[in-house]
């Protein structure tokens, strides 16, 4: 008998990313894994993205905050699983293949990815790599997650009333702690590599990002975070 996956549906938040989400949806042309379908959800970008999202044959609907676009994303979705990126990624042509094999061998109902910085240099190696390990350790006690890279069903995802659109960061942990109370949570597929720009640690140094997560990290009732509160750390 020939497993036929469910369909997939790939939601990908975007704001003034025409120059990353082509190397994105090329990726995802080249899948292995064909059943699956893609949803921009733009918030108000002053680029070309949303022509360039459906001349790839995506379905567009308007974002906003992260949380909002994922969740706005996931209402017009039609797949049985959910897989959140972020338009700044690359993936190898086997990744969805490999990743739903694992979904189902490990009997999840949501999941993480391992992360690679897409810059080769050995301190965004190190940072990653204390971050995996961190988050390999932690899952069965205090469980977070990338929101670039989350897999999860869509009846938790319903269950689980999605995103709280109340946060502005930490939303992707939130997420998956909430959900990993109703169904079984795993980090995983350390084989295909999902690769995340780190062009913004770059940007604005990597000591001073690390204080500025820190920062934020520490304030006790996140929903009080806004955007700017990000760049006052």
């Amino acid at each position: 008998m020939v497993f036929k996956m469910p369909l997939i549906s790939i939601i990908i938040p975007t704001k003034n990313e025409e120059k990353r989400l082509p190397l994105l949806l090329n990726c995802l042309k080249r899948q292995t894994f064909k059943d699956f379908e893609v949803v921009v959800a733009d918030a108000k970008s002053e680029d070309q993205i949303r022509e360039i999202a459906k001349n790839y044959g995506c379905k567009i609907v308007d974002g906003g905050v992260p949380s909002v676009g994922r969740n706005n994303g996931a209402k017009v979705a039609k797949g049985d699983i959910f897989i959140f990126f972020d338009a700044d990624i690359i993936i190898p042509k086997n990744f969805l293949e490999v990743s739903l094999k694992l979904f189902k061998k490990k009997k999840l109902d949501v999941g993480a990815f391992y992360t690679f910085a897409l810059e080769k240099k050995v301190i965004n190696d190190i940072i990653v790599g204390v971050i995996n390990v961190h988050m390999f350790f932690t899952q069965k006690i205090k469980p977070y997650a990338w929101g670039f890279g989350i897999i999860i069903k869509r009846e938790l995802h319903e269950a689980i009333n999605g995103f709280n659109e109340k946060l502005y960061y930490f939303e992707d942990s939130d997420y998956v702690r909430k959900a990993s109370k109703l169904g079984k949570f795993a980090i995983f597929n350390k084989k295909s590599k999902l690769r995340y720009s780190f062009r913004r640690f770059e940007r604005e140094g990597i000591i001073n990002m690390i204080f500025k997560c820190l920062k934020l990290m520490s304030k006790k009732d996140k929903t009080k975070i806004k955007y700017k509160d990000y760049f006052k750390c």
